[in-house]
């Protein structure tokens, strides 16, 4: 390990919000929806679609989940893309995204459709799977309207 970096050296470190933190969002896998009810927290992975500018979340249609957006619509959503630590400097290259916003279940079944249409192009790509008959009344649709976004990326430097 070359003892003359600076542990958190931040010039390989870059705030952005742009088209890459953009492409993070759309690709991302797994999301981490943070919440807080009273003061505790309280964060779970999901599957998730960035689609027209807002998050889209699928759920079903009751659990803690459901019940602390109800209480509580502010929440933070966190990405993270590519990562790969590098062994023997003590650090890491990777992207990450966090998101600043308010969530609320969408109760409009001609909304709820076109969030769900989102997530299955995102993740059923070829054009395999269909929505089943009573998915639409049958779960939930979670939006975050964004507020804010911080998007950081730590790049190779060799």
């Amino acid at each position: 390990m070359d003892e003359s970096k600076n542990f958190h050296d931040r010039e390989t470190l870059n705030i952005v919000w742009d088209e890459d933190a953009i492409k993070v969002l759309e690709r991302g896998e797994v999301g981490f929806l943070a919440m807080t009810r009273d003061t505790w927290p309280y964060c779970v992975p999901v599957n998730y679609v960035f689609h027209d500018g807002d998050i889209y979340i699928h759920s079903s249609t009751e659990g803690k989940k459901l019940d602390i957006i109800e209480a509580n619509p502010p929440v933070c959503f966190t990405i993270l893309g590519t990562y790969e630590y590098l062994k023997g400097e003590c650090t890491c290259v990777f992207e990450s995204v966090i998101v600043y916003g308010k969530a609320w279940t969408i109760k409009d079944a001609g909304q709820k459709r076109k969030a769900y249409e989102a997530l299955i192009a995102k993740y059923e790509p070829e054009g395999e799977y269909s929505l089943k008959d009573g998915c639409i009344e049958g779960s939930a649709i979670i939006v975050i309207e964004i507020d804010d976004v911080t998007a950081k990326k730590r790049v190779r430097t060799d």
